[in-house]
């Protein structure tokens, strides 16, 4: 035969060798599906547990900054553009459109003028457009447009002042007090003028025609500070949206300062801060239990584990003596452990996502948009492939390590991270609190384990009053029991030969698994 078919046929045994352990994987899946159907539950619970802890957060965390921003006051919510000095007709579209632009509330327009003497009386002018929405009662067409002869406006606080005539005259203005009205609150002028005989107070004149006010030529030498602001809606903003909304704001602020050094820009800043701060701060309260679900999920993993081990060992035997490789056997128990838990995290995490569901409907959060910010997303879909990958490495583990050492390194290094952890005191990082509970369940676990088989070969002494038989009886060859062969293996006169390991050894003896 030639050289190349030689090599040709190697090649193909090799391939049909490593595809063996995944052809008996499949049989015994679909032989027995009873088996895998507790691990595969188990598993599963955890999962959904997790999913449903991870959409908690996302719900406390909206929660918690739903409470700032509605007690955030109508002054603190607003976003207000200021100008210094007088306005031409681009500063003012410009700042129309920047508030337009931001999708914010409708817009007020002020002019607050610089305290001036007139009639020998120092008063503030301001003009406040649209003015009804600040002043309660005021009828529509009371005050007429303010030009130089004749400005009608009124006195804003909470009642008449005796010390304010009823007209104010100088130079190039004429200004008639009509009546008094009190603000509804201190959001257009920054502040709510003060009743008559305050000290350190002075009367404020208001009225609604902002151009005619700024035209006046008495009042022209007059510095004023024009403004335009606009409520920012914080009862339509979640959680997750008060980083896009600061972000936004700062771009604006930004490319304000840049267009005029006049030109300034103030917002919620320091609530939505605040805001963002408790949305964060909210999920690390459940971390605790978040760090339970790890827990569950790794003891469920080790119940699968020790359940299906003898099953699995007795599968590894048959195959070692079948002449199948290392490689082969963890292959074999790498594929059945992966496919299990992948199969059980799907399904934990479609309960976990109905449950999350559920729970964010019954807390009045909107469910798609809970689910799209805490489970769908890049960090959940991260979250699942290490889960899986975990899960599978020490499931596999526990039935390829045979010797209780690693159980028993596993739980020292548990137990030092956890007085590392408890040594950094409740000041430290708050992730800690997310590993605090697998790692105590963790070492007490090992730790009641060897205490449980010392305590049990002491009573069992003490009950017998004789040594205690500490393995399995061996023959007098002082071997165990030589494993019989599966008939997956040999049921169709098919095995793996003495190197490398056949295909047809499964081939012809999977349907019997």
């Amino acid at each position: 035969m030639p050289l190349s078919d030689q090599r040709y046929r190697r090649s193909l045994r090799s391939v049909r060798g490593w595809f063996a352990p995944l052809m008996l994987a499949a049989a015994r899946g679909r032989r027995r599906p009873a088996r895998w159907l507790l691990p595969v539950l188990g598993i599963a619970l955890a999962a959904a547990f997790a999913a449903g802890v991870a959409a908690q957060s996302q719900v406390a965390g909206d929660q918690s900054a739903r409470s700032v921003l509605d007690g955030t006051s109508r002054l603190g919510s607003e976003v207000r553009v200021t100008w210094q000095g007088a306005v031409s007709p681009g500063v003012a579209n410009q700042a129309r459109d920047l508030l337009r632009g931001l999708g914010l509330g409708s817009q007020t327009e002020v002019v607050l003028m610089n305290p001036v003497r007139l009639g020998g009386v120092v008063v503030r002018p301001a003009a406040i457009s649209p003015l009804d929405r600040w002043l309660p009662g005021l009828p529509p067409g009371r005050l007429g447009p303010c030009r130089a002869e004749r400005c009608p406006m009124l006195l804003a606080g909470p009642g008449p002042d005796p010390s304010v005539p009823s007209t104010l005259a100088a130079i190039g203005v004429r200004i008639q007090v009509v009546g008094s009205a009190p603000l509804r609150s201190a959001v257009p002028l920054g502040f709510v003028p003060s009743s008559a005989g305050v000290t350190g107070s002075m009367p404020v004149l208001v009225t609604w025609d902002v151009a005619g006010l700024e035209s006046l030529p008495g009042l022209s030498g007059v510095y004023r500070a024009h403004s335009w602001l606009a409520p920012l809606t914080t009862t339509g903003l979640r959680g997750w949206q008060l980083g896009g909304a600061e972000d936004r704001l700062a771009r604006a602020q930004a490319r304000l300062l840049l267009n005029g050094s006049q030109f300034s820009l103030s917002a919620p800043f320091t609530a939505l801060d605040e805001a963002r701060a408790q949305a964060s701060a909210a999920p690390q309260r459940l971390q605790l239990a978040g760090g339970g679900a790890v827990a569950a999920l790794a003891l469920f993993i080790v119940l699968a584990g020790g359940g299906l081990r003898r099953d699995q060992q007795a599968e590894l035997d048959r195959l070692r003596h079948a002449g199948a490789r290392t490689g082969q056997c963890v292959m074999f128990v790498a594929v059945e452990a992966g496919w299990l838990c992948a199969v059980a995290l799907s399904v934990g995490a479609a309960a976990g996502a109905g449950a999350a569901a559920l729970l964010a409907s019954g807390e009045g959060e909107p469910p798609g948009a809970i689910l799209m910010h805490s489970l769908i997303t890049p960090a959940g879909v991260i979250a699942l492939a290490a889960g899986w990958l975990a899960a599978t490495v020490l499931l596999g583990a526990l039935v390829l390590v045979r010797s209780a050492r690693l159980t028993d390194v596993l739980a020292v290094a548990a137990a030092s991270a956890l007085v590392a952890a408890l040594a950094e005191g409740p000041g430290s990082d708050h992730a800690l609190a997310l590993l605090l509970a697998p790692l105590c369940c963790a070492a007490v676990g090992v730790l009641t384990f060897r205490a449980a088989g010392v305590v049990l070969r002491g009573a069992e002494r003490v009950a017998r009053g004789g040594p205690v038989l500490t393995g399995p009886q061996r023959g007098r060859s002082g071997r165990g029991p030589r494993p019989a062969r599966s008939a997956c293996l040999t049921g169709a006169g098919f095995q793996y030969p003495a190197r490398g390991g056949s295909a047809s050894a499964l081939a012809g003896a999977r349907g019997q698994c």
